[in-house]
């Protein structure tokens, strides 16, 4: 039997969390592997199923020179040690073969949009990591291509795997109980457009919200603009909307939602716009295909990859493209519908099955 550890410090977070949750379901109900996994005691409090699992303790914050202390001492003796982001032990650890999944080097190609001590530790974090893995493995072509640019390492080293999404989760009814809990809890306007992600600069909200107003100007009933995602403090852009006579009442910020109030914003959107600079993957407009809802995306970084021919492309360094793209997609009622459909069949080839199967090969061939 072979025995996997893998760093789960991440398994409650969005994104990275996402990613963990789906394959590590699966690979515990692997009977070739004895699976351990190294977390925190806050995420076993929420989350129940990793009760049932051999779990070491660690409890050294992302990021830090402490975890980079705690983690080699923590990783126990196994076959594989699987680090699911760049933040791998810089040091020796008690595995025959390391994987790292590197999902983006944006911190290496926009060390600008981050302070000196972060981007210095993801600057020699990210390179070693893909030096000291013996496969390295990404979301996307794009990343794939990035990381060898930004690393070093040869192709033949990194294995593309695409992530998948959970349709199941994201296409169900939403019951009359659930949507009238909705109701009462956001007071959501009726018509609206949807931004759903992190608040930080690389996913391009100053120029969306340069677009929105545009389109709040030239419009006589504009729709509200929903921004749903974690805010950061070096990045203030709740501020800043909320001082612009234009867009005050115009423009809502939620910072956390439940999977099933997402999807019902997601159904009810007239779009869902991602017009990020960089993008390893992006969850998003795959969600919001899932609930037939149309998608307006940037046709930068690995968004044409993921997203193909069901979305509307816009230029990301435009807000006057931003602009076109919001206009046309909410004045375009048959558009809509063609993306809605575009959408629903192609978000049926990202399955976290095939996912979970393609990293199986990977940690086989580790070991061959």
């Amino acid at each position: 039997m072979i025995t996997i550890c893998v760093d789960a410090r991440m398994y409650l977070a969005s994104g990275i969390g996402t990613y963990l949750r789906n394959i590590l379901k699966l690979l515990h109900q692997e009977t070739g592997f004895s699976l351990k996994v190294i977390t925190s005691r806050s995420v076993v409090e929420h989350a129940i199923e990793v009760k049932q699992w051999d779990c070491v303790f660690a409890e050294s914050p992302i990021y830090s020179i402490k975890e980079q202390w705690e983690i080699p001492y923590k990783v126990p003796k196994c076959d594989i040690f699987w680090s699911p982001h760049y933040n791998i032990p810089l040091l020796p650890v008690r595995a025959k073969k390391r994987i790292v999944t590197i999902h983006d080097v944006f911190h290496l190609a926009h060390m600008e949009h981050l302070p000196f001590h972060k981007s210095l530790y993801a600057n020699i974090v990210t390179k070693r990591a893909a030096k000291y893995s013996d496969i390295v493995v990404t979301d996307s072509e794009f990343s794939k291509n990035e990381i060898c640019k930004y690393t070093g390492i040869g192709s033949d080293k990194i294995r593309k795997i695409l992530l998948g999404v959970d349709f199941s989760a994201y296409s169900g009814k939403i019951s009359l109980d659930e949507t009238n809990a909705i109701l009462a809890k956001y007071n959501p306007p009726e018509k609206f457009i949807l931004f759903v992600g992190n608040l930080k600069s690389h996913k391009n909200l100053d120029r969306l919200i340069e677009a929105y107003k545009l389109l709040v100007k030239n419009t006589d009933t504009p729709p509200h603009f929903l921004i749903l995602g974690k805010h950061f403090a070096d990045f203030p852009i709740q501020e800043r909307v909320l001082q612009d006579t234009t867009l005050r009442g115009l423009v809502h910020f939620y910072s956390s939602v439940d999977n099933k109030e997402l999807c019902w914003f997601y159904s009810n959107a007239l779009v869902t716009v991602l017009p990020s600079l960089y993008e390893g993957f992006g969850f998003p407009p795959l969600e919001a295909m899932c609930c037939g809802c149309p998608t307006v995306v940037s046709n930068a970084a690995s968004l044409p990859e993921i997203c193909g021919d069901a979305s509307l492309y816009i230029d990301p360094q435009s807000s006057i493209s931003i602009y076109k793209g919001l206009e046309k997609a909410i004045n375009d009622v048959v558009l809509r519908m063609e993306l809605s459909q575009k959408g629903y069949c192609r978000v049926k080839e990202f399955q976290w099955k095939k996912t979970f199967e393609a990293h199986l090969k990977v940690f086989e061939e580790v070991l061959s």
